[in-house]
């Protein structure tokens, strides 16, 4: 499938390839959907109604999780979503039918101004008991194996009453509303009946090993957790799980250095962008002659990417837009509330790419990285975070995933500011 190097058409005119429907891949548009057995892509928008496409879809999927079979949940942050059929209620009565529920939270978020416990976390804690811990004492920010935050959002299902079974659900959205949340810009991604056991494995066992220090009352346990368990590679995908030194690696950097330029296409949507590993590789590959482009929400985002060329780097100028300081009169999402805000981070590229990375070998001319983690130095080599990246496969088409995010970056660019205006 090709497509044009800027965008594939209008927000507006493209729309519906958001709802992509296929034999694998579908995405979910709407709050209430019926039990499927494909792999999903899903995206929310803030202020609309398919502002709780995501959190709906997970509590949909957690009230489908078989009785006797194990929920593993790794979630920044939780809130009572109010009015709503919201996820701290779903994990509770999975709980009581009888589902082994495993619950893993960031620590700076269970606590009340006056130092009461949360609302949901008190539900939670009276619900669950042992079966929801956090890394470090409460508020001390560290991560399980980081010195920074438990920054992961995603869910292992063991199986499901639809007959699916070893379910991945990566998302980069949190249990919130604001704050990471469903009023704001992110994504998600279902993975149901991964045969090949490698990627299911992998993110079991860096849940349990995150687990195993929360359970010990730890934290900040591993710097580099690349020591203990490198790339995953299964059938639906490959995943790679933070914290990681960069001398062990840069990971995404490392790739965008291999794409072949000129005539690939790169875009990436981020929170924030202020790694100036990553920072260096967009401009090396937009001076390599990539056809480059970076939506962020962070207005502090745009000098680094701006700076000055080099005889290797090339600003992004015309490349990048901004969310920060969007004002309320501001409708080039076709709405008036400035809670527009870009949580999504995920990046994808079309064009070659043949080389070994991390002992992975790139040879596809489609890809779509996508997770929990900023591009910021912080959320890479500090904090526990995941890397998935789609594959293309048997019943999973390739092609399809990637219309699915581009469309998304298209509509997402349209609603940003030009650096002209930072």
């Amino acid at each position: 499938m090709a497509f044009p190097p800027r965008r594939i058409a209008s927000w507006k005119g493209a729309l519906a390839a958001l709802l992509v429907a296929c034999a694998s891949i579908a995405a979910v548009p709407r709050p209430a959907v019926a039990a499927q057995t494909n792999n999903e892509i899903i995206f929310n928008r803030p202020n609309t109604g398919t502002m709780y496409a995501i959190e709906d879809r997970l509590v949909t999927l957690i009230d489908q999780a078989t009785t006797g079979t194990s929920l593993k949940m790794a979630m920044y942050q939780m809130r009572d979503r109010s009015g709503g059929n919201n996820v701290k209620d779903a994990l509770i009565r999975a709980k009581n039918r009888g589902v082994n529920v495993q619950l893993l939270l960031d620590a700076t978020a269970l606590k009340t101004s006056t130092g009461a416990d949360e609302g949901a976390y008190a539900d939670l804690k009276a619900s669950l008991g042992a079966n929801v811990k956090f890394c470090g004492a409460i508020g001390s920010d560290k991560g399980c194996h980081g010195a920074l935050d438990m920054h992961n959002k995603f869910v292992l299902f063991s199986s499901l009453t639809d007959g699916t079974t070893n379910i991945i659900f990566q998302t980069s959205q949190n249990a919130n509303s604001w704050a990471g949340g469903y009023l704001q810009h992110n994504n998600a991604v279902i993975l149901k009946n991964e045969n090949n056991t490698a990627l299911w494995n992998g993110y079991t066992k860096y849940f349990n090993d995150m687990w195993g220090v929360a359970a010990a009352g730890q934290s900040n346990t591993n710097d580099n957790y690349w020591n203990v368990q490198k790339v995953v590679n299964g059938s639906y995908g490959d995943a790679q799980f933070m914290p990681r030194t960069y001398t062990s690696g840069k990971s995404l950097a490392d790739i965008l250095d291999q794409v072949d330029c000129p005539g690939s296409v790169i875009r990436t949507t981020q929170f924030q962008i202020s790694d100036e590993i990553m920072i260096n590789a967009l401009r090396r590959a937009k001076s390599r002659g990539c056809d480059t482009w970076v939506v962020t929400n962070r207005r502090s985002s745009v000098p680094a990417l701006n700076a000055t060329a080099t005889t290797t780097e090339s600003p992004m100028n015309g490349s990048m837009r901004f969310y920060e300081t969007r004002d309320v009169t501001d409708t080039r999402l076709g709405t008036t509330s400035n809670n527009d805000v870009i949580h999504s981070k995920y990046t994808i590229i079309t064009g070659a790419i043949n080389a070994t990375v991390d002992g992975i070998l790139y040879n596809q001319d489609k890809f779509v990285f996508t997770g929990s983690a900023n591009f910021t130095a912080g959320s890479r080599v500090s904090a526990d975070e995941t890397i998935l990246r789609l594959q293309s496969m048997p019943g999973l088409n390739m092609d399809a995933v990637y219309s699915a995010y581009f469309t998304d970056f298209d509509f997402l660019w349209d609603g940003g500011r030009p650096s002209t205006e930072y």
